[in-house]
Formats: structure tokens, sequence, C-alpha cells
């Protein structure tokens, strides 16, 4: 339930708190589970997939914090509504998704993070944070959530 994640968000709270006072990262108790948005500006250049070297200490922080934390991570992807049509991406769908397995590689491979734990997803621009169309609304919708599931989204996990 949300509430059996109350104190792992207190705990993250206390971990990330440079991050969320500079807006880097936000973290809110949703539904599915707890959200850690990861910000595009913090961690990725508009339009790439790559983790901007810089924001790496930050996952390190969070695999830390998660490592003895139980439950299953999807990692999921987000752009703003701005069309992309790059070789390397045809589409924001292609965007989002690259983002999500950039930080699972990063996760997986510079800190060990239990693969089995972790599955991504890539929503492009359908579930905004903001739908009005202005710059800063467009800025919070790019981002990459990491959600801690509850254990009723759990139960959707193939086993």
């Amino acid at each position: 339930t949300m509430a059996q994640l109350q104190p792992t968000k207190d705990k993250l709270e206390d971990v990330l708190l440079a991050e969320i006072l500079t807006g880097k990262v936000e973290l809110s108790l949703q539904p599915r589970g707890l959200v850690l948005s990861l910000k595009e500006a913090a961690f990725f250049a508009p339009g790439q997939d790559a983790v901007s070297p810089e924001s790496i200490p930050i996952l390190g922080k969070l695999c830390e914090a998660l490592r003895n934390i139980p439950g299953q991570i999807r990692l999921e992807g987000h752009t703003d509504d701005t069309p992309i049509h790059t070789r390397r991406f045809p589409s924001n769908w292609h965007l989002s998704i690259a983002r999500s397995i950039a930080v699972l590689n990063l996760l997986r491979e510079q800190f060990q993070f239990p693969p089995e734990r972790l599955a991504v997803a890539g929503y492009g621009e359908y579930h905004p944070l903001d739908s009005s169309p202005t710059d800063p609304s467009r800025a919070k919708n790019r981002r990459v959530d990491l959600v801690i599931l509850t254990q009723a989204a759990e139960a959707f996990a193939p086993r």
C-alpha cells in the first residue's frame, strides 16, 4: 500500500535532500508506488538518451538507498509534446524508452543493482504532468520516473 512506502519516502528525502532542493529530483506517493522523478534538465541533454556524467553520482546515492528496500522498480520514460524525428529517435516513444534503458543500464552495470528488480516503460508525451503549452510545463514533462511499485502494482509483474 501507499502507507507502507512512507518510511521509504522519508529515507529517500533525507538521502536526496540536496537534489530535491535544487529541483533535480521530485518524490511523490502515488497509487502505483513511490515515484522519484528524475528531471531531464539534470539528467539528459535535450533530445539525447545519454545520462549526463555529473548526475551519475545521484543514481549511485539512489542505488545505495534502494539496495536494502524490497520491491520491484519500474523506470518510466516521458517526453514533452515537441515532435522528434531523428535517425536515432524516429518518435518520442523511442526517446522515452531509450532514456529508461539508459538509466537501467547504469543501475545494473555501474552500481550492480539486481536486474531482476528492474523493468522499463516508455510513455512518450502521453502522460504529461502539466499540459499547458509553455516551456516550463514542457520541461516538467521531460523526465524518467523511477517507481518503487506497491505490492498491488507488483502483482501484475510476471513471475
